[in-house]
């Protein structure tokens, strides 16, 4: 039988409830709260399955209270009836640990103790040891996005080094995705030249796993490579919605998702921010505007990046420089996950004849520290 605490500032919706459950034998209701610091409380002490929480709690907020639940009672999954459905609340509400959004206006008492039942089965079928290897967090696709608050801050040619040091590494399949639908430079960086892009996806009924590999090309490295567009097509010429598709598509064969993202914020590259598993913020220390850029680049995203999954890494890195680490590191208010020493002539040299450094030259300075990234990436899920 699945235990369920109740919380709704409604009496009546309170008493409803309860009636419901009491002609039911597989859930049962242990505690009824007025408000979400008494859902809190219930959830420690009675330890229930699942706890149903309405929007518009008092005396603590009811995403304040799930959260809270999530941490303080870790058996016990939050369900939420909300008042306006929609992505926005349903990504606010996942961040706040709610397993399951439901309309509070078209739920019925009967279809609510439905969910709470199905949920508790699911979760115990994760227990299970035949679920075990599906679950295993090391068997997840990874997404790290590459990007920077401004152009010019080397993080196209980061992104290809650091994807093709992960696909030489032989962990799994890896695939780089270039998002810029204007001039996209993976192509050059790595000599490959696609008939097809991925602003042609924007033209298939379906963007499915066939759909994708027929616009995706392999490097001599190993990985496989989806190219932005070299022509003028519209910053978002591929909608939020279809590159969530691609990412869908691609989750199905890749071990890691690695993307080439453009500064610029619209709503295809925040919803690619949003839903990967690390962000790399590449900041370039031989520019003091990029320093400025990129603390504003974390000021307008801080309420929407969960800020754990974020990494500074600090290119050109100099003992010459006039902008030390330590300083950087304070202005921005965040340490450096990873530096890349100054080595342009390298780098420069490699991207002009497409040919990535961590292969062209891999003892040097730039080439070590790249590997020394994929090799944090394979220790942290690979």
């Amino acid at each position: 039988m699945v235990r369920i605490v109740y919380a709704d500032g409604n009496r009546r919706e309170r008493e409803a409830l309860r009636q419901a459950a009491l002609g039911r034998a597989d859930v049962m209701i242990v505690g009824v709260a007025r408000d979400g610091q008494e859902a809190v409380q219930m959830a420690v002490q009675y330890r229930p399955e699942v706890a149903i929480l309405t929007e518009g709690l008092t005396v603590i907020d009811s995403y304040e209270a799930a959260n809270l639940i999530s941490g303080a009672a870790p058996g016990c999954r939050p369900i939420m009836l909300v008042d306006v459905d929609g992505a926005e609340v349903l990504r606010h509400a996942m961040r706040m640990g709610v397993r399951v959004c439901l309309p509070r206006a078209s739920t019925s008492h009967s279809a609510l103790l439905d969910a709470a039942a199905k949920l508790a089965e699911l979760e115990l079928m994760r227990e299970r040891p035949e679920f075990a290897p599906a679950l295993d967090p090391a068997r997840f696709p990874k997404i790290v996005a590459v990007t920077g608050a401004k152009g010019g801050v080397g993080k196209t040619s980061l992104a290809a080094n650091l994807a093709v040091a992960l696909a030489k590494a032989e962990r799994g399949p890896t695939c780089l995705v270039d998002l810029y639908t204007q001039f996209g430079d993976i192509g050059t960086v790595l000599n490959v030249r696609p008939t097809q892009t991925l602003v042609d996806l924007n033209g298939a009924r379906e963007i499915d796993l066939d759909a994708v590999e027929a616009v995706t090309v392999q490097h001599a490295s190993g990985l496989h490579v989806i190219l932005g567009s070299t022509n003028t097509h519209a910053v978002d010429a591929l909608p939020a919605s279809r590159i969530e598709q691609v990412f869908a598509a691609l989750r199905q064969r890749y071990k890691f998702l690695l993307t080439d993202t453009p500064n610029l914020l619209y709503s295809g590259t925040v919803r690619v921010l949003e839903s990967a598993n690390l962000v790399l913020l590449v900041c370039n220390l031989m520019d003091l505007t990029t320093v400025t850029d990129t603390r504003r680049w974390l000021d307008a995203m801080r309420s929407t990046l969960q800020w754990d999954r974020l990494r500074l890494v600090l290119n050109r890195v100099s003992k010459t420089s006039s902008l030390p680490v330590a300083k950087v590191e304070e202005s921005l208010g965040m340490k450096a996950w990873a530096t890349v020493p100054d080595d342009s002539k390298l780098v420069s040299h490699c991207a002009n004849k497409g040919v990535p450094f961590v292969t062209e030259s891999p003892r040097s300075s730039a080439s070590r520290a790249v590997t020394e990234m994929a090799e944090l990436l394979l220790e942290d899920g690979g």
